[in-house]
C-alpha cells in the first residue's frame, strides 16, 4: 500500500482520550462512551440511594444515624 492510502485508511481521534479509533459515538470512542455510561450510572445509583434514604427519615423508618450508616431498619 502506498503511503497516501495508508494516510487515508487512519481512524479519528478521540477528543477525550486522544486514541485513534474507527468508530466514534455521541464524539468519542467507544471506550471512552463506556466509561462515561459507567460513571453516569454509579451517579444514578448514589441519588437513588440518597433519595431513598430522605424519604425513609422523613416517614420515620430509620434514625439520622442509621442513614448516616446505610442501614435500614426491616419492617
Amino acid at each position: 500500500m502506498e503511503t497516501e492510502g495508508w494516510e487515508r485508511a487512519k481512524g479519528v481521534i478521540c477528543p477525550r482520550c486522544g486514541q485513534e479509533t474507527l468508530r466514534i459515538i455521541d464524539g468519542l470512542c467507544p471506550r471512552c462512551v463506556q466509561a462515561k455510561e459507567a460513571v453516569e450510572t454509579e451517579t444514578m445509583e448514589k441519588k437513588a440511594t440518597v433519595r431513598y434514604f430522605r424519604r425513609a427519615l422523613n416517614h420515620g423508618e430509620v434514625t439520622l444515624g442509621q442513614a448516616r450508616d446505610g442501614e435500614l431498619r426491616r419492617s
